[in-house]
């Protein structure tokens, strides 16, 4: 990965780095090293570490031999500066839970194991069908909306079905990752194409084809039904008809996961 930072990094005497941590869904958690990739990174060192997302360790919750993770981490080595790290966990009342701080790893360490406490929710058993709704302000567009896509399909059974309800106030956001989905109908061969000329979001696409392998995915989104159906996904205008039309198709005994806030909740399976 080549290496472009913020100028004002080498000029300052010290550092301080101020991140709330919470699951990613290709970095494995969000704060500490990400202070300097993404956070003051140039484009070039951004683009080449989120082209690791394509790899499968690349996924919620995971550190241990996740290559952007360590991409990150190895990055933040090369700082030759002090650095002060403070590590917040945020509730699900957006208020403190806990604080840590120090040493940028320890720290960031240290915070990772109380959001854990916080954000992962211990489920028995896969379910059939999930319904998942996207809270502010995870909702303010399609893209966005997508991390409760990664949350969801942890709880869900093969085949299963998701039903993702977002007001999505600002409509599709980045429709890069759209465009290239619609370019063909084959999706391993936009998953092959997609490592071979990877540009920055393209990450989020190879994560939603992953998904749509194994999964069903039905909207409830202010989005037009040729932008969902030509993104291999079902449009439904009433979140209640929609679960109707699930339970038809997996029967009325099916196992119904209901995730209030999905974007910032990861099932665990026991």
């Amino acid at each position: 990965t080549p290496i472009w930072l913020n100028q004002a990094v080498w000029q300052a005497d010290k550092i301080i780095t101020i991140n709330s941590v919470e699951p990613h869904y290709f970095a494995g958690f969000t704060g500490g090293r990400k202070s300097f990739i993404p956070g003051v990174a140039g484009l070039q060192t951004i683009t080449a570490n989120h082209k690791l997302a394509l790899h499968p360790q690349a996924k919620t919750l995971a550190l241990k031999n996740n290559p952007v993770h360590e991409d990150m981490t190895e990055i933040t080595t090369m700082i030759p500066r002090e650095i002060f790290s403070i590590q917040t966990v945020i509730n699900n009342e957006h208020k403190l839970h806990s604080i840590h701080y120090g040493d940028v790893f320890a720290s960031f360490e240290s915070a990772v194991n109380e959001a854990k406490k916080i954000f992962c929710v211990p489920i028995k058993n896969p379910v059939d069908i999930v319904i998942a709704l996207i809270q502010p302000p995870y909702d303010i567009n399609f893209y966005q909306s997508q991390k409760a896509i990664e949350n969801a399909k942890l709880a869900l059974k093969e085949n299963g079905i998701m039903i993702v309800i977002s007001k999505c106030r600002e409509g599709i956001g980045d429709d890069e990752f759209i465009k290239v989905l619609t370019a063909t109908n084959d999706l391993q061969l936009i998953l092959n194409k997609l490592k071979e000329d990877f540009k920055l979001g393209y990450q989020k696409t190879a994560k939603l084809i992953e998904t749509l392998k194994y999964f069903e995915i039905w909207t409830v989104m202010p989005i037009a039904e040729n932008i969902i159906k030509s993104v291999y996904m079902k449009p439904f205008i009433d979140p209640n008809y929609a679960t109707e039309k699930a339970l038809t198709l997996k029967g009325k005994n099916a196992q119904i996961l209901i995730m209030s806030d999905a974007s910032l909740t990861v099932p665990l399976l026991e």
